[in-house]
């Protein structure tokens, strides 16, 4: 336990408020809904009935037009939760994986401070190196034939890393810490005995850059033929770079993605200078890995689209599959995936150099979308004009659209993978939903347990636990007609508990209806506490009210929706109907 603010470094600080979406931490308290490029809501600070209270994903930052209350997400708990400074860091901490740093390494925000100075001293020198050594214009030339300018090159700090053992080393680290910080920043190796030398050797330079942009690593390309040497050379995982998380020329493309909404996902640096060059500067690139959930999960924070585009030889066909795959467990209904495969084994960087800008803007806009990629891939594969092809692609499809969660998105995917192999949706969708045809996950003993539980038995059983719940539990009118197992219970207990929040569970039972009486088990209950986080129990409990009001309005959708193939709405209906429909984002598209 943290106990100081002076104890927590102010890079931890903000890697965390990096690593955390405003939008998800206020949207587990307050009812959040999208109102253009920002998320409104009455405000949780003060009573009003017309919406004042805004939520700008893009700055991470949340603005009342009515107190004039404002902030960022660890501001937001502090006020909503009456927590402490620190305890609010230690929430959002948890929820992202982060550990803060203990009370015995005060020394850690100095140290990555000599790292980020040393990387921004070799930046410097990299760019120096490519105005003024002697192998200058040959690297320059080597750019211009590339076809890149100057402008554009300064706009990603390209440099050279010159030959030799130890011209960076010589240059930037006169004492043991520059070099001790230098090998932990991944620009030098400690061969033995304290000897160094360079980690990048005659290489055209790409420096990485944290989303403030600051340089956390680089990318070295070699110049000419070096037997023996890798054609990239990329930076070490260090404490401030991971390969995972990081993503190359983020922050350069930053503005663009957040004005258009669009990112375009490339494999190389190269991929993304180019096409920076021709006047695209929405790319970003994976940095000699492939992509990871946690880049799809950061790049969703700022963009509603994002089109990977891989090199169109096998390599590159393999990794846009592995991409969708790794995207259909968190798509939602509000984001979209499209694909280019570029042909004859070309990638962006002599795409665009060999076709043009205009040429490659034609490939975004025909980009195929995450259903057409999928169901085309798997068509080819089998033959249609026969049952028995039918079933192959409906077997290949379904291990694929199991993976999607529940919405309109999923729904349409059934629906459109039945009328390829003309079938039923209904049939289709009972059959491949059984228990039988789903992949069950291995999980550990505590996870499986909790699963079991119906997420309204399990609030039920954290206002037993935790009565305080009560004090700031939200309005629960509708959700004991949600289809969700314990509903009404929970809606029941809470309304009890209201009137008298310390009554004993004898008297919750007597005042229970009979049939709501028979389902209060106080000994199971309690049994479910053992299962229940203690660590952020009001942010389950209020994560899984906010479940059930989802719940509530896709019941609602899902009757006006019948009604509409009646023929029966009503006008009012009609607009309700829209309206619902333009929060899941279904007009969008």
């Amino acid at each position: 336990m943290v106990d100081t603010l002076g104890r927590i470094p102010e890079d931890f600080i903000q890697s965390l408020l990096a690593r955390v979406d405003i939008v998800e931490v206020i949207g587990a308290h307050v009812s959040l809904r999208k109102a253009g490029t920002n998320y409104v809501a009455c405000c949780p600070f003060h009573t009003e009935k017309t919406p004042s209270f805004s939520v700008n994903q893009h700055k991470q930052f949340y603005h009342c037009f009515g107190c004039g209350v404002s902030g960022d997400a660890i501001q937001f708990l502090i006020e909503n939760n009456g927590v402490t400074f620190v305890e609010a860091v230690e929430l959002l901490a948890a929820q992202v994986g982060m550990q803060i740093p203990s009370d015995n390494k005060p020394a850690q925000s100095a140290e990555h401070n000599l790292i980020y100075n040393i990387l921004s001293e070799a930046t410097k020198y990299f760019e120096q190196q490519l105005r003024q050594h002697k192998l200058a214009n040959q690297v320059v030339q080597y750019l211009k034939d590339r076809g890149l300018t100057g402008v554009v090159a300064k706009s990603f700090k390209l440099g050279f890393a010159p030959p030799g053992w130890d011209n960076l080393l010589t240059n930037i680290a006169s004492n043991t810490e520059q070099k001790e910080a230098g090998v932990k920043a991944g620009l030098f190796v400690n061969r033995e005995a304290n000897k160094y030398y360079d980690r990048f050797r005659n290489r055209i330079m790409f420096p990485i850059r944290n989303r403030r942009g600051k340089v956390i690593g680089f990318g070295g390309r070699i110049i000419g033929q070096a037997e023996g040497e890798p054609k990239y050379l990329n930076s070490p995982e260090t404490v401030l770079f991971s390969k995972s998380q990081e993503l190359y020329g983020y922050y350069e493309a930053k503005q663009t993605i957040q004005k258009t909404g669009i990112v375009i996902v490339v494999e190389g640096y190269m991929d993304v200078v180019s096409l920076a060059q021709a006047g695209i500067t929405n790319a970003v690139a994976t940095l000699g890995t492939a992509c990871t959930e946690q880049h799809v999960q950061s790049l969703f924070k700022t963009a509603t689209e994002i089109i990977f585009c891989f090199d169109g030889d096998v390599a590159g066909k393999k990794a846009a599959w592995r991409a969708l795959e790794l995207c259909l467990p968190i798509l939602d209904d509000l984001h979209r995936i499209k694909f280019i495969i570029l042909s004859n084994a070309e990638d962006p960087d002599s795409f665009v150099r060999k076709f043009g800008a205009e040429a490659f803007r034609e490939q975004i806009n025909a980009a195929a979308s995450l259903p057409d990629f999928l169901f085309n891939t798997l068509a080819k594969q089998a033959d249609l004009e026969h049952i028995d092809g039918r079933v192959q692609l409906a077997n290949q499809v379904k291990q694929q659209l199991i993976k999607l969660p529940d919405g309109i998105f999923k729904d349409m995917m059934f629906a459109r993978l039945a009328q390829l192999i003309d079938v039923d949706p209904a049939m289709l969708r009972n059959k491949i939903t059984q228990p039988q045809f789903i992949a069950k996950p291995k999980v550990t003993k505590p996870a499986r347990a909790l699963a079991l539980v119906s997420p309204a038995l399990r609030a039920v059983a954290m206002l037993l636990s935790f009565r305080e719940l009560i004090i700031d539990m939200p309005d629960l009118t509708g959700l004991d007609l949600v289809d969700i197992p314990g509903s009404s219970l929970l809606c029941a207990v809470a309304e009890i508990l209201r009137a008298a929040p310390q009554a004993s569970e004898e008297d919750i039972k007597e005042q229970l209806p009979i049939d709501l009486g028979k389902s209060f088990v106080p000994a199971e209950l309690r049994g479910i506490t053992h299962i229940v986080p203690k660590d952020g129990v009001k942010q389950e409990f209020l994560g899984i009210i906010q479940l059930l009001r989802r719940r509530e309005k896709e019941l609602a959708m899902d009757g006006l929706l019948l009604k509409a193939k009646q023929n029966v709405l009503s006008a009012s209906e009609k607009q309700l109907l829209q309206q619902m429909l333009q929060e899941k984002g279904t007009l969008s598209e």
